[in-house]
């Protein structure tokens, strides 16, 4: 069987404007190993997201494809989970039922979706809240929520789009040690975008640096940090060090070329 890699050929992808076409993606080219937790950061406005539209299937490229297991999977959806900035968690309807909702999508039976969904309740830091609603909730379990509704699909790629963007400090300190626990225990696939120069290394193996639209890989920056990772770690050398190297970039992308 062919290995599970996802890889990115030359992706490029522009939107049509009333002043001409705006390009957008300008010939992203990567490969994702299983297993393997990769972040994403860039200017604002710089394509992230349309490149994510682009690996999930939302958004068919103008030129270049996605891979997968070495099949190509461009303009198909169905083979990722797919996570958005907002929770989109349904005010009328239970946790439990929130979080089967992909699943009643791909016509599970409604009695099996909701014992899968169930059985991680416990993982996800949600037991007992199975038939709370939306707003009993705070803001880090809604997200808990999502991501578990997110994951139950059972794909092996999870791509996250700033799932802890609208978290407050400390509440987003936690969730990211818990998602790099749960990460681990059930073996995805990561691809991530945020903001957040130290989230990106204290979850990552990689980090993926974006130009300015149109976007282009200016850095492929390995993250060589030992795991599991613990808080303490943010105030290493080596963790600073890398911090200051992102920033660089961030501020001059102009300066690397992508390796």
């Amino acid at each position: 069987m062919a290995d599970r890699d996802l890889r990115l050929r030359g992706v490029s992808k522009s939107f049509a404007t009333p002043t001409g076409p705006l390009p957008v993606l300008d010939g992203i080219d990567t490969t994702v190993r299983r297993g393997e937790f990769v972040a994403v950061i860039g200017p604002s406005g710089c394509g992230k997201s349309t490149l994510f539209n682009v690996l999930t299937g939302l958004e068919t490229p103008d030129a270049g494809r996605v891979e997968l297991a070495g099949a190509d999977i461009t303009g198909t959806v169905g083979h990722c989970a797919y996570m958005p900035q907002r929770d989109l968690l349904m005010p009328w309807r239970t946790i439990l039922d929130n979080t089967v909702l992909g699943l009643d999508v791909q016509g599970v039976p409604r009695a099996a979706g909701r014992r899968r969904a169930a059985a991680l309740f416990d993982q996800f830091g949600l037991t007992g809240f199975e038939n709370a609603y939306p707003g009993e909730l705070s803001g880090g379990m809604r997200q808990r929520a999502a991501l578990l509704r997110t994951v139950v699909q059972d794909k092996d790629i999870v791509a996250l789009d700033e799932p802890f963007g609208a978290l407050d400090s400390l509440t987003r300190t936690d969730l990211q040690g818990w998602l790099q626990d749960v990460w681990r225990r059930h073996d995805w696939t990561v691809l991530m975008i945020t903001h957040d120069i130290r989230e990106a290394i204290y979850l990552a193996d990689r980090v993926l640096v974006l130009s300015p639209r149109p976007a282009r890989i200016v850095r492929d920056l390995a993250v060589p940090l030992p795991r599991p990772r613990e808080l303490r770690l943010l105030t290493a050398p080596e963790f600073v060090d890398l911090e200051a190297h992102l920033l660089d970039l961030l501020h001059s992308p102009a300066r690397e070329s992508s390796g």
